[in-house]
């Protein structure tokens, strides 16, 4: 089943409007293949027997997002700053090695004065800056299924599926900011936040029909939770250019750039177990009457959960 697909989103940010779109041109939402072999035609035992295996895609995380504006009020150095508070800035690498210490190193904050070394100011003079974000997201979750079912006589239906599920999501957030104008301090700089989750589970289906005359049908079907083991690895990077010192400063440099480590985060995603029963009565060719009762488990227990740094 290929697939065509476009996203389209719309932004406003401090008065300012942008539209951005995302397409796959062409996908594959599902493909499957299926033999039904016969074994018996007499109606006794075994009559046919069913395997195939089949893929199916169950999200898809591709979407582009771009904001733009002229800010009179503040800057995402305002944010930097806020996050150091209360961090002396020789310990800012151990504390908030992704944003702040990064903010640091590339001369984005300040002491807020030479007596204390744990707080921190924006190192604008002014604002009115350019900002830009731009976000990208990537990836997708699906369903690898290996099935086989059994007719009995044409009576008796059983099915079973083994499910492997399959997750990649990838997203990076670029934000810009440009003084133009600027009498002191950064001009321009960008910091770039990016994550990759990455995981795969599985799970096991089972389902009976059982039909013992042409008008009735009963049914049942139990789904297993599906326990996706993820890993998320992300990491943040910051540059900086055009920096016009003040006329009290002695550092000059025209640029300055920082990386942080390599994060790294394993948990467990475990999906409700779900259950099924259902009765269809079909009196004539005009008239059909079904009930169906589904069951889905959320409940959990807070030692379910499991999480590795």
């Amino acid at each position: 089943s290929p697939s065509f697909k476009i996203n389209n989103t719309e932004s406003s940010y401090l008065g300012s409007k942008n539209r951005d779109f995302s397409a796959n041109y062409f996908d594959i939402n599902e493909a499957s293949f299926v033999q039904a072999i016969e074994r018996k035609n007499d109606n006794v035992g075994l009559t046919y027997f069913i395997w195939g295996f089949s893929y199916n895609k169950l999200n898809k995380f591709s979407e582009n997002i771009s904001i733009n504006g002229i800010n009179d009020h503040g800057s995402l150095t305002d944010w930097f700053a806020a996050r150091a508070n209360g961090i002396s800035y020789p310990t800012l690498g151990d504390n908030d090695p992704f944003y702040s210490h990064l903010a640091w190193e590339t001369y984005l904050i300040d002491p807020a004065s030479s007596s204390v070394d744990d707080q921190y100011v924006s190192a604008y003079d002014s604002y009115g800056e350019k900002q830009s974000q731009r976000i990208t997201k990537k990836g997708s979750l699906g369903e690898y299924n290996i099935a086989i079912a059994f007719n009995f006589m044409h009576k008796i239906y059983v099915g079973a599926d083994l499910g492997i599920q399959t997750v990649s999501y990838k997203q990076q957030i670029i934000s810009y900011e440009n003084r133009e104008g600027a009498t002191s301090g950064p001009t321009v700089f960008t910091f770039n936040d990016y994550v990759h989750s990455s995981g795969s589970g599985v799970n096991f289906k089972l389902g009976i029909l059982y039909q013992p005359i042409d008008q009735l049908r009963f049914g049942a079907a139990i789904h297993t939770p599906t326990s996706i083991s993820m890993r998320d690895r992300y990491s943040t990077s910051c540059n900086m250019q055009g920096w016009i010192p003040r006329a009290d400063a002695t550092l000059a440099d025209s640029s300055a750039s920082c990386d942080s480590p390599e994060g790294k985060f394993e948990y467990n995603i475990l999906s409700p177990f779900r259950a099924n029963a259902s009765i269809c009565y079909i009196p004539n060719e005009h008239l059909l009457i079904n009930l169906d009762y589904d069951l889905a488990n959320y409940s959990f227990n807070e030692g379910d959960i499991v999480t590795t740094m």
